[in-house]
């Protein structure tokens, strides 16, 4: 009996030839980074403001938040805006099994990012890990950065409206306050 090649050898033999021949070089970035907020390094102890102030447990959704954007289609459009991401990416100067297709739709647009850019939470440490492919060392690091940049401004933006949400509740929470004491007099 002769040995007969099963497909998945046959595609794994295909695989081999196009890694040597055909695949365009890519180089990855990696960067790893912890959201922490800003009250969450605060004193233990439990006074009248950490009622109101965020806790370290509400950082757990902003993990969410962050890995959530960091795939978006709106990440990747401001990203190309500012970086040429599609240019670089789907130039015919690399493999066209690699690369993405000139003039992408949305939906291929962001299957794309989310190939290229690859975001990994640990919910055990609350570190997330980034991974960037590109064709070019610079093209890899420069997305890293500008994603890094876009998750410190969001996490920046979701503390900063906590905070006015929770200096409001105390101002709503005082005006109460003042009105019993009021009324018991």
């Amino acid at each position: 009996l002769g040995h007969t090649a099963t497909p998945l050898a046959l595609l794994e033999g295909c695989e081999r030839w196009y890694f040597l021949l055909l695949a365009s070089p890519m180089y990855v970035s990696h960067a790893s980074f912890a959201i922490r907020s800003a009250d969450a390094s605060s004193s233990s102890g439990m006074d009248i403001a950490s009622m109101f102030l965020r806790t370290s447990g509400s950082t757990g959704n902003d993990f969410y938040i962050i890995n959530d954007y960091i795939q978006s289609l709106d990440i990747a459009q401001d990203i190309d805006r500012e970086l040429d991401f599609v240019r670089h990416y789907s130039s015919h100067d690399h493999d066209m099994i690699s690369r993405l297709w000139s003039n992408p739709t949305q939906d291929e647009l962001a299957r794309y990012w989310r190939w290229a850019v690859v975001p990994q939470l640990n919910v055990d440490t609350g570190i997330i890990s980034l991974e960037v492919k590109a064709y070019t060392p610079q093209m890899a690091q420069q997305v890293t950065e500008a994603v890094l940049k876009r998750s410190e401004a969001l996490v920046n933006a979701m503390n900063e409206r906590a905070q006015k949400d929770a200096v409001a509740l105390a101002r709503e929470e005082v005006q109460r306050a003042e009105e019993r004491v009021r009324n018991a007099q």
